[in-house]
């Protein structure tokens, strides 16, 4: 079962004079935001328009757009998908949903950004993919007893473990854009990953 989180800001359609992207203006004003709270629905009113064109739009396409919600800087929103088990259908989906935004925000004379760092000094764009496996009774497979042990994880489940260990390896060729690796760099945080085992339920 798969849920897909889009982040993306929605950025003026004119660049600053040094060709970086800028804020849109504020809908029926001259002035653009500079300080926002996360999931402040103020700025969701603002944008009303563009998010009721992408919702009708989603939904003529099939797109289970669910959920839209205000993210921590100007100008950046996030769009939820609703979970659902063909994995292959959902990546078409995703990938759909992310074309119609760019159109819908065209409409309203702005453009759509999707990029890892759009703003050096902001946050950063992410699309998280919320994942569970379940067996054929449809029954979560990391469902968790009282002591917060795995009740029906086998010992195959290690291979994931192995996926955490070697993710630092290929972050080369999955981080490959200039406005990602800075920001790697900066931060110098180890990979946190909550790693299920028959054993045991161990952070790394």
């Amino acid at each position: 079962v798969i849920a897909p989180e889009m982040e993306f800001y929605l950025v003026d359609n004119k660049l600053q004079a040094n060709g970086h992207p800028q804020t849109p203006l504020i809908p029926g004003s001259h002035r653009r935001y500079q300080d926002v709270q996360l999931l402040n629905l103020s700025e969701m009113d603002d944008f009303e328009g563009f998010f009721t064109l992408v919702e009708k739009s989603a939904h003529s396409l099939g797109i289970p757009a669910e959920t839209a919600i205000k993210e921590c800087a100007p100008g950046q929103f996030e769009i939820n998908l609703l979970h659902h088990d063909d994995a292959l259908l959902m990546a078409d989906q995703t990938f759909l949903l992310k074309r119609l935004i760019k159109n819908c925000a065209r409409q309203f004379n702005m453009n759509a950004s999707f990029m890892a760092k759009p703003f050096s000094d902001e946050a950063g764009n992410g699309m998280h993919v919320h994942l569970s496996v379940v067996d054929k009774d449809g029954k979560n497979l990391f469902t968790m007893d009282k002591n917060k042990q795995p009740l029906r994880a086998p010992p195959k489940w290690r291979k994931i473990s192995n996926l955490c260990v070697s993710a630092l390896s290929i972050l080369s060729t999955m981080a490959i854009m200039s406005t990602t690796r800075p920001k790697m760099e900066e931060n110098k945080q180890p990979l946190r990953c909550l790693i299920y085992t028959s054993d045991a339920a161990d952070e790394r």
